[in-house]
Formats: structure tokens, C-alpha cells, sequence
């Protein structure tokens, strides 16, 4: 099982890549979608920076061993609730 990202960047490499996933669960809330960060360190290292900064951390997940690629995420919400992402460079295995 393996699930679909579209990966958007610029063509000068110079911005930060985006990548657009489906998934089955309808939207909930205010947000319709949201962004993820990959950081080049430590996930954990990034995600205490963005609490320190005003984020709440909701949950630490991880995908099933059964996907080909699983990967770890911290999912967290700006001051205002809107949820994003953050992962690493060094864990992430699903993403092209």
C-alpha cells in the first residue's frame, strides 16, 4: 500500500518544495489543508523550537509498517489551530 503525493516546487530550487497529498477522511474545522515541514535535523529539535515560539504539539504519528515507505510526523497547531507537520530529512522514507 502506498499513498500519492504531488510534490510542487520552483524551478530554481530556491523555494521550499510543497507537497499535496489525498486522503480519505473528509475536512474537519476550519482548515482544508495544511502544510509540512521537513526539517534537515531533528524532528524533535524542531518541533521544541516551534513550541517554544507559541505551538501546541497535538500527537507524534507513525505510519504502519505494512506501507512501503512508513515515515514519522509530529502533527502541531499554530496559536489560531491550524494544524501542520513537521518531519526530518533524516526519517522521512515516503516521500519522492
Amino acid at each position: 500500500m502506498s499513498r500519492r503525493r504531488e510534490r510542487v516546487s520552483d524551478a530554481a530550487g530556491v523555494a521550499f518544495p510543497m507537497y499535496f497529498m489525498k486522503v480519505p477522511e473528509p475536512g474537519v474545522g476550519k482548515n482544508r489543508w495544511h502544510v509540512d515541514l521537513v526539517t534537515p535535523g531533528a524532528m524533535s529539535d524542531e518541533v521544541d523550537r516551534l513550541v517554544k515560539l507559541g505551538a501546541r504539539l497535538v500527537v507524534v504519528r507513525q505510519d504502519p509498517e505494512t506501507l512501503n515507505n512508513p515515515d514519522t510526523w509530529s502533527v502541531l497547531e499554530d496559536p489560531e489551530g491550524n494544524v501542520f507537520w513537521v518531519t526530518s530529512e533524516k526519517t522521512r522514507t515516503g516521500w519522492v
